[in-house]
């Protein structure tokens, strides 16, 4: 599981994992900081990514990131679930 504790940090995560997440594929998430959770859209939506889960994990969040949309999946690669 990757581990963020900044919007920096979670910036970064997203560009690399848009680059890197192979179409349909899924990573999870540990926010040490919840108010994260307001910027994550943001930044993830920006680069093509999909949050499909979210829940509370002792004093963080946990999100699931999935690939749909991203450039992996835009080069004739199709969505599978």
């Amino acid at each position: 599981m990757l581990e963020v504790s900044t919007a920096k940090e979670l910036r970064k995560l997203a560009i690399m994992l848009s680059k890197r997440m192979e179409c349909g594929s899924r990573e999870q998430i540990l926010l040490h900081n919840v108010h994260l959770i307001e910027e994550a859209p943001r930044f993830f939506i920006a680069v093509n990514l999909s949050i499909t889960d979210a829940r509370e994990y002792k004093n963080g969040i946990i999100m699931t990131i999935e690939n749909r949309f991203g450039e992996r999946c835009s080069s004739g690669n199709s969505y599978r679930s």
